[in-house]
């Protein structure tokens, strides 16, 4: 394995953390003080429960490729990475590991379809972007054209893990605690928004893992009359938004209805529903994930009182969600 030009990176500042054996792990974004890549944790689990065996796979958002690598290692036949700019850092470790993933950037995330041409991939990952972009439901409505009908695409985003009704925060104008000071963050949803998101644009939601305050949602691109567990109010929408002359978005439902192209292979044989990781005592079982070994062992434990608090708040924010919805029940 080529390391030389990756020790000469190591000072630099990488996004991910990766084992490249031998020693040598490059630093992350987290240090010493958090589990490397806990954010990906739920992306790592879902990766590991799909097939990927044959598969053609996207990682948009790549930063230094972590994800795009897994999945090589996991045994997709081809890995498309996709960026806004590009980084020396992931050049170097796609060299140093000896991996045939394409690099193509720059490339919007609204944009993957036209990147991909008139391929379709049967799996796209959509880790750590979706709150920095102006227009979410654009990105994820791109991401089902960029799929296959059957295909998978893992979302992964900060969220609104307090809160158990739809809703979604904008933070250059939230001053509150749900706020975020950084100019690169934009949307914050709760589950029930992402979920419905999804659905809107043609995903039938099969499992979810939340991690501390992110959570990943696993969700499978179907026509919309095959969604299971559609609302009313969202089987309303598939069937009657086409009609309006006045209201157009890039979303075309009737293609959706409609598909007949290709249908990916990739199965998905994990647990479907909702999960919960403690980051602190998991330990992800994907290649390249580097091992946490915090200074003091007191500091594993105090991530996992944190843990504990997350999930505390996120039952009591839906809790708190099903007691006003039978309020306006007895209202009724």
């Amino acid at each position: 394995m080529a390391h030389g030009k990756l020790r000469e990176l190591m000072s630099e500042k990488w996004f991910h953390a990766i084992d490249f054996g031998d020693g040598l792990v490059s630093p992350g974004r987290f240090f010493e003080r958090l589990p490397p890549n806990y954010t990906l944790f739920g992306v790592f689990e879902l990766l590991r429960e799909l097939k990927l065996s044959g598969a053609t796979v996207v990682d948009v958002g790549t930063m230094d490729g972590l994800v795009a690598f897994v999945m090589a290692r996991l045994g997709a036949a081809r890995v498309i990475a996709t960026d806004l700019a590009a980084r020396e850092t992931f050049s170097a470790a796609r060299e140093a590991l000896g991996l045939a993933v394409e690099y193509r950037v720059p490339v919007q995330a609204s944009a993957l379809p036209d990147a991909l041409g008139d391929e379709r991939a049967d799996v796209v990952v959509l880790a750590g972007v979706l709150y920095h972009v102006f227009d979410p439901l654009a990105v994820l409505e791109a991401c089902r054209r960029a799929l296959k009908r059957e295909g998978w695409l893992i979302v992964e985003t900060s969220y609104l893990f307090d809160e158990g009704a739809a809703r979604m925060a904008f933070s250059p104008a939230d001053e509150g605690a749900r706020g975020i000071d950084r100019a690169n963050v934009f949307w914050r949803p709760s589950r029930r928004a992402l979920e419905g998101m999804l659905q809107l644009v043609g995903f039938e939601v099969v499992a979810s893992i939340a991690v501390d305050g992110r959570l990943t949602m696993l969700g499978r691109a179907r026509r919309p009359s095959d969604i299971r567990d559609r609302s009313p109010r969202m089987k309303t929408f598939h069937e009657r938004y086409m009609r309006y002359a006045n209201y157009k978005e890039r979303i075309d439902l009737d293609s959706l209805a409609s598909a007949d192209g290709p249908v990916s292979t990739v199965t998905f044989n994990g647990q479907g529903g909702a999960r919960r990781l403690y980051p602190a005592l998991h330990r992800p079982q994907v290649p390249l994930q580097p091992d946490w070994q915090p200074r003091r062992e007191l500091d594993r434990y105090a991530k996992v009182a944190r843990s504990a608090w997350f999930q505390a708040r996120t039952a009591l924010g839906e809790g708190r969600a099903a007691l006003r919805l039978i309020g306006r029940g007895r209202d009724g």
